[in-house]
Formats: structure tokens, sequence, C-alpha cells
């Protein structure tokens, strides 16, 4: 009754993990659908049997064929939990609650087992201790606590290994069927349930079992017989639980993403759930090809997804020998710390006990299904295994442990207090750790092995500890919103938890990292990190900061001050308050000086202090091909410059290398004073031309920033339309633009409600620094059809535009909202030649046969995955024609539950990294066109 009472309390305590939400609704689909596409990382029984009270309170459902065809497994999994919890937004907590109870029942017939098998094996005493030790080990009080197929998979396993004990003893054709029935139900919970076939043949070599067959013993022959016979009870078993799905279909034809069943060209990135992209089958046209399938196909893909995952794992470190070998280290590490002190003695101890007693056949039984079950954690040191393997194994090792019991008594008062001063001893070492036991990590683990070994934790039981961070917000307002790098599958936001981002560290972060072009942290404020994301590169700076509060077992909060944050960015060589307050005062004394071109990394925008700065031009270089700034216009130019210490050491500032410092602010920023001379010699050492040859201006008007203008047609229409102009354009050097296509309700012949949305209020605030023209065009109707006057007039303006500024034909870019963004990709089809790149956001609509046609141009479209009046299943399912045509586009889904959910374009638009995209694409050829696009 304290097992359960104990396991209760920390159910009610914990919010659902990123494993459970997936299981819930897998298990959902499972039901409703028969699809068993979803979480397939592992078999389906376990989901199966949470689901069943879930089922009862008749929740809102998912429709599963919204997010498995030609979707990326671990996405769809996501997504299913994503959509379960926005559709059961204000019951979801209590439904992940109902879906744990059936985990108590597991735990329920483990203990059944375990305490019959020891009983059978010791004797009553070790039954009574084996139930202690099944009652109060702390990663099985940690899993019986939640709806994961965990502790279901060691039961399972267990329950399979005894009936094949009791065979083993005193084999027949029912025991045969009793067995392999388990060990089918055991392979329906657990993949690795298929070490147990293996352990069950090595104890069949050391000895055949005997058999009652009319009076006498039979021979291998009959023991051969059963084992068939027992396989065909599993494969059916197996069967019966897919619903024969599959079931008969050659091996040859399936298609596969991993090494292990693809072969060595498997494992690309494009694979799908779907029977869909370029996957590969080692085995096709060969003669094992042809084999029927014995088994469910979904049983199949599921281990193929279980290796995809594990070589994934093994590809980021197989390139690094160090890594490599700290991979097995923290491994073995984790495997022994994760049991307590007092357990690792009594397990060694009855396994010497074992021994010495000559390993009789029954106790060889379970030490040798207990070591085939951790094998795979120790051979494949990856992250898919340990801490699985150890909870299978754990049943298994604590059998063998009950055969201390023996020492339970008067006649040995030495050992029976050493037993229960250990017993003890796990007691008090997992209430230590209690409700948080599932990072519970033992006695001789501290400091920093301790957070090492706690960050090695699966990341899909993140999300447990959000509802303490809740709580601790409600006492402390003062860090409302908080900074949040967390995962999980519930946004934050719909249980109260209002968040901002975190800024990102100055590095080390690799140049494909989405976050790498984001300003720099560190910045004041409060910061709530799990232990997974405290090891991602974009978040290392945190390591010079001590945690402020510890939430649960997983999140740590930081209260970051200014004072904090100066002394950190000094230390990385960033701009910090003290010296733009210095730089500030500097300016006042040299006004000849404003606007600076300012590069600094910095805590709160300058301008904010009164500075007024421009952009810095590049440098010819070195800059690498894929830097987004290396399309930008080359310096040197005249002028008064101010950079950081960081900003000095990145490539395309390194020709500030060939002038000095005219002063120093402070510890972190240099100021340069370029007069046109000094420019030109730099420029004619680099091979660029003298700033007095280079071209002069094309007839621009000597305005920037948004400029309103009125079209009038041929046949005498009027259109209103906006232009930005960058602030740094001279008319010497071509720049890209942006032509924005506004929503349905946009339109109209007057105001200004186009600029109040979407890419205008982006520019407004980044508006000196926007290296971009930018053309609104108010349409009449809201619609964007191709050959609508709307869309016409749009063309004409844009090669009025073209005209009359200097805009590179090579970098022309197309984007649009809600409606806009559904007439994004016929316009696009319309016209492919004419566009560098396209950016649908919230798009209202989409054609994917259109997917041929602009298959080629790079796109990056957007969406809210709550947008309930425009579905993301509209957008999803023209990046996945895209990517059948063999088209690359990027697609992002927002997670907002405030406001206006088809607001997808505020998040899109305010993404840094779309402008630094955006800056590297370029069409490879130009192409002559008329004034109508064309």
């Amino acid at each position: 009754m304290l097992n359960l009472g104990l396991a209760t309390f920390a159910s009610l305590h914990h919010y659902a993990t990123v494993d459970e939400a997936r299981s819930v609704s897998a298990g959902l689909a499972h039901w409703d659908a028969g699809a068993f596409a979803l979480a397939n990382n592992a078999p389906p029984f376990a989901r199966l049997v949470a689901a069943l009270p879930v089922l009862s309170l008749r929740p809102n459902r998912i429709k599963s064929s919204d997010v498995l065809e030609g979707t990326f497994a671990d996405e769809a999994d996501l997504k299913a939990a994503r959509d379960f919890a926005y559709t059961n937004s204000l019951s979801y907590d209590h439904l992940i609650r109902v879906a744990r109870l059936p985990t108590l029942l597991w735990w329920v017939a483990g203990a059944w087992l375990i305490t019959r098998w020891a009983g059978e094996l010791y004797g009553s005493g070790a039954a009574r201790l084996a139930l202690v030790l099944w009652a109060f080990g702390p990663n099985i009080l940690a899993r019986e606590a939640l709806a994961t197929p965990d502790l279901p998979a060691a039961v399972a396993c267990l329950a399979a290994g005894y009936a094949f004990s009791r065979w083993r003893s005193k084999s027949s054709w029912s025991r045969t069927a009793v067995t392999g029935a388990l060990l089918g139900v055991a392979m329906l919970t657990e993949y690795s349930a298929l070490s147990l076939p293996l352990a069950w043949l090595l104890l069949c070599l050391v000895r055949c079992p005997d058999q009652e067959m009319g009076g006498r013993t039979a021979g291998c022959w009959g023991q051969a017989a059963q084992a068939v016979f027992g396989l065909f009870i599993c494969l059916w078993v197996i069967n019966v639980g897919y619903g024969f799905t599959g079931t008969g279909i050659p091996l040859g034809k399936l298609r596969f993403t991993s090494r292990v069943f693809g072969g060595s060209k498997a494992n690309d990135p494009s694979a799908t759930i779907a029977d869909a992209g370029p996957v590969r089958n080692r085995f096709e046209g060969s003669w094992f090809g042809g084999f029927p399938l014995p088994v469910p196909v979904d049983y199949i893909r599921g281990m193929d997804r279980r290796c995809s995952d594990a070589e994934s794992c093994f590809q980021t470190i197989e390139a690094d020998a160090s890594r490599a070998t700290d991979r097995g280290r923290i491994t073995v590490a984790l495997l022994l710390a994760k049991v307590p002190i007092a357990a690792w003695i009594l397990i060694f101890w009855g396994g010497a006990l074992s021994i010495r007693r000559g390993f009789p056949a029954d106790e060889r039984a379970v030490w040798i299904q207990a070591a085939v079950m951790i094998a795979p954690a120790l051979i494949l040191s990856s992250d898919l295994f340990p801490l699985a393997s150890m909870l299978l194994a754990a049943p298994f090792t604590i059998v063998g442990m009950s055969g201390l019991a023996r020492y339970l008594g008067r006649g040995t008062p030495k050992a029976t207090a050493l037993i229960v001063t250990l017993l003890v001893g796990i007691f008090a070492s997992g209430l230590s750790a209690y409700p948080h036991l599932l990072s519970y990590l033992n006695e001789a683990v501290s400091g920093a092995d301790r957070l090492t070994l706690a960050a090695s934790h699966p990341y899909f039981d993140a999300g447990r500890d959000l509802l303490e961070l809740k709580s601790w917000l409600g006492r402390h307002q003062e860090a409302s919103p908080i900074g949040l790098a967390c995962q999980y599958v519930n946004d934050p936001r719909a249980l109260g938890i209002e968040y901002t981002h975190i800024p990102t560290g100055p590095g080390p972060a690799p140049p494909n990292d989405p976050w790498y072009f984001e300003r720099l942290g560190p910045r004041p404020g409060y910061y709530a990190l799990d232990l997974y994301n405290l090891t991602l590169p974009r978040f290392h700076y945190f390591k010079d900061f001590q945690p402020a509060f510890v939430i649960g077992d997983s999140i740590r909060i930081y209260h970051i001050t200014p004072e904090d944050a100066d002394r950190a960015r000094l230390k990385v060589g960033l701009a910090n308050t003290r010296d733009l307050l210095e730089l500030k005062s500097w300016l006042g004394r040299h006004h000849e000086a404003l606007p600076i071109g300012l590069a600094c990394q910095y805590v709160n925008d300058p301008r904010a202090l009164g500075i007024e700065y421009t952009h810095i031009p590049t440098g010819p270089g070195p800059v690498p091909p894929n830097d987004p700034w290396y399309f930008e216009r080359l310096g040197p130019r005249p002028g008064y410059y101010a950079l950081d210490l960081y900003n000095l050491t990145l490539p395309r500032f390194h020709y500030f290398k060939d002038f000095q410092p005219a002063f120093v602010i402070g510890d972190s920023i240099c100021i340069y004073h370029i007069t046109s001379e000094d420019a030109d010699r730099a420029r004619l050492k680099a091979g660029l031309a003298p700033l007095a040859t280079r071209p002069g201006r094309r007839g621009i008007a000597n305005r920037s920033g948004f400029l309103n203008r009125v079209y009038r047609g041929p046949d005498g229409s009027v259109t209103n339309y906006t232009i930005f102009v960058p602030h740094d354009y001279t008319g010497e050097i071509s720049y890209p633009l942006i032509l924005l296509l506004h929503g349905y309700g946009d339109r109209g012949t007057d105001g200004d409600q186009y600029l109040k949305v979407g890419l205008a209020p982006a520019i407004a605030r980044r508006e000196n620094d926007f290296d971009f023209f930018a053309i609104f065009p108010q349409g009449h109707t809201g619609g964007w059809a191709p050959d609508g006057d709307d869309t016409q007039h749009t063309m004409e303006i844009l090669a009025q535009v073209e005209a009359e500024y200097r805009v590179d034909p090579r970098r022309i870019y197309l984007t649009g909202i809600s409606s806009g963004g559904a007439g994004v990709w016929p316009i696009a089809a319309r016209y492919p030649d004419r566009w560098a790149a396209i950016v649908p956001v919230a798009s209202a609509e989409c054609d994917p046969a259109l997917a041929t046609a602009i298959k080629s141009i790079p796109c990056w479209c957007f969406h809210n995955y709550f947008d309930v009046s425009k579905p993301p299943a509209i957008p999803r399912q023209m990046i996945e024609a895209l990517r059948r045509e063999g088209g690359k586009p990027r697609y992002t889904e927002f997670y907002v539950l405030t406001g206006d959910r088809h607001n997808a374009w505020d998040s899109a638009y305010n993404t840094n990294e779309l402008y630094d995209w955006l800056a590297e694409q370029r069409k490879p050829e130009l192409h002559l066109m008329g004034t109508d696009g064309r």
C-alpha cells in the first residue's frame, strides 16, 4: 500500500512527459483507426492498454490521417500529441493521469510474478524480500507513475521468462503454449524482448528440459517440435496485436530508413512514415526479398525506426573518437549510477551466493536472462538502450537477489543486520530524490558528474516539471514572462506560463545551427532551462552562472542581473552596457560621427540609450560562401565605425585589420575613422574599384524609408502601394527586393491597413538596418489569382520599381499572408523565373498540382500549428508535394495559443534567420522580362 501511495502522489505531482504525450495520443490512434505508425519505435501493446481508460472518458479525438501520410516519424508523433493536447486543453492533465492508472496494475502483476518465482526458488522469506525490493526500487517507482511502455515491458518480459523457466523444469505442450503467448505479449510491448529467445537458447544448450510424453523422456527432437509450436503461438499473438495488417508481404517490397534493413546508403533524413521518399531495402532483388513476412509490416517498420534512431546517434559521434569513448563511458556510468549502492551490494552478493551453490539450473535461468537483457546497453553504448535495458533486467535481478533471504534468521544475526541495513539504504536513497525519481542518481555521483549524467537522460522524459515551474512563477511574479528553453509537447502557455525566447550565446555553435545568427547573450533576466537544453552549444554561456532555483529534477532557473551579464559579456569580448554608455558620451562630444556604423552584440538596443547607428558594410573576404552576409555590399567606405572585440573577429569585418582604431571605448569597443583616401587605398589593395570611379545613381529619389505611391494602369485603374527604400541606399549597388501580398481583410482602395500587419511592422522595428527593398501593393479584391487584375497591376508595379531603383534582378522574393500566402503558390507557378525564393505565411489554400512548376524555387513556408480557420494540413500537403517532386522546401510551424491563431506572420517576419536565409537565395541566371513580369 505504501508503494501505491507513493506512486499515486508522484503521478499527481508531475505533468505529462514528452513520451507520455506521444504514447497516449498514439494509443488512441491505434484504437480509432487501427494505424500503428505513430510512436512505432516501441510496439503498441502498452499504449493500447494505457489508452483504454482514456477512451471511457470520451475525449476529443485526433484524425491520425492528418499527421501520418508523408510526415517525418518524430514530427508525426509530436504533431499527434499536440493535436490531442490542444483539442483537450481543459482536461488534458486529467486524461494523462487516467492513462497512468493501468501502469499501477502492471506493477501489481509484476509483484505477483516476482513473489511467486522467488518463493518457488527460495521460499516464502525470499518472496517477501523480493516484494520489498520491487516496491521501493527508485527506478521501478519512477516508471510506475507514468503512462509509458517501460514498466509494462519489464513485467511482460518477466512473465515470459517465468513461463519459460517453468517449461524448462517440466515441459509440456500446454506450458509451451503459455510461454509462446507470453513471449508474444513481451514482443508486443518492447523490441528488446527479442533478446529473450537468445537467452533461452543459451539455457537449452546447457541442458535439455525434461518432457513428459507417454510416460517417457523425449529427446531434443520433441523439444524442438514444442519450440516450433511456441514460436507459432508467439507470432500469432503478435499478429493479433496488429490486426494482421500487412502480414505476408514480401520483405523485398518494403522501404527502410536504417542501414540494418536498408543497406549502407539508407538512413536518409528525408524518409517519411509513409512508403515514400528515397529510402532503400537491402533485401530487394535477393532471394530473401521474396520471403513473406510472418509478422505485421508495422512491426518491421518499427524495428527499422528503432535501428535508424540508434544509427543517427552513432553518426553524430563516429567522426570523433574521443566523443565515442565519452558516450561509452557515460553509458556505463549511467547504468551504475541509476542503481542504489546498497542494491549493487545485494546484486553482487546474490550472484556470488548462486555461484557458490554451483549455479543451479533454476537460478542460472534467472541470472542469464538478466544479463542478456542488459547486454544491448553495454555493447551498443546507445542513447536508446541504457535505461530501458536496465528496467527490463531489474525484475530478473530482484528474483536472483531474493536468494539472500536464507540469511534472514536467528542463526545469522550479522548477515541479517547487513541485509536489513542495505534495504533501509535502498529505501532512503530513493526517498531522498522522491518524487523526482526519473532522474535518480545514487550517492556515489556528485558535482559535475551528477549534472553530466542527469543531462544524458532521454529528452522524451522532459516536461514533467512544468506544473512545479508554474507554481514557482506564481510566487515570483517578477520573473514573468520568463525565458524558457524546455522540451515539451503542450505549449506551456496553455498552463498559464508566459515565456519568451532565450538569447543565444557566443559559441561554439556550428554554422548550420539555425540559432547561430541571432543576437548573442548573456542578457539580464530570469531564464528557465531543462538539463537537455543546458547541453546545447547555444546555451553554453549559462555555465558561467549558478542556478538561483532548481525546479523538480529537470529545470534550472537562472537570474542574470545587468552586472552579471556585463561581466560575462566582457569575458567573451562582447559590448556591455557600461561601454555603450561611454560610447554615447563619446558621440555627444563627436557629432561628426553620427550616425555611427555599429557592430556590437548588445544587451538592449543602443537606440534605447539614444545612440543612432547604421549598418557596417561587409568586407571582401575571406568569407565562406554559406555566410548569409557574403552577398552584401563590400567595404571599406568612409565614415566612423564602432565594433566590439567579438565582431572584429568575424570574417566579414577582417578588413578593419588594415586600419588603426582612432579611439578605444572601455574594454570592448574600438572606433575607426576611415577617410575617403583611406577607403580608396584599402579598396585598391583588395582589388575593388575606388569609390570615385564607381557607377553613379540611376535617377533615384533622394528619399528612403516607407514611401506611399499610387500606380495608374494603362486602363486608368488606380492601385495604392508603398515601397520601402533602405536608408543606406545610394544607387551605387543593387539591393534585393521583397514583394508582399496582403491578406483578404486588407483589401481596398484607401487607408493603410495593409501596412499594419505582417512584414511592414517587422521592417519598422529594424528599419535602419533593413537592407531589402519591399513593395506593399494594396489589392482591390483580396484575392491573388495569377490572371487577376490585382496580380497584373502588382507585376507592373514591380517592373516600375525596377526601372526607378537599382534592384538586383537575381534576388527578388515573393511572400504573402493568408489569402496572399495562398496567392504565392500560383503566382510563383505562373512566373517561375521571376523569384529567387518564396515565403508563404498562413497560406489559406494551395494546389499540390503546382508543385512540379515551382519545385526548383527555394521555399520557406510558415504556419501556426493551432490555426483553426486554416489548419496546417493545408500547407503540409503542398510541402509534401514539393518534396515528392524533389524540392527541398523549409517548413516551420509555430505553437501560438494566444490571440489570433491564424496569425503566423508576426512570428515569421520577426524570425531573424528568415532574412539571413533570403540573403543567401539568388537565381543562378538572369532572365529578360517584359513590364508585365513575363
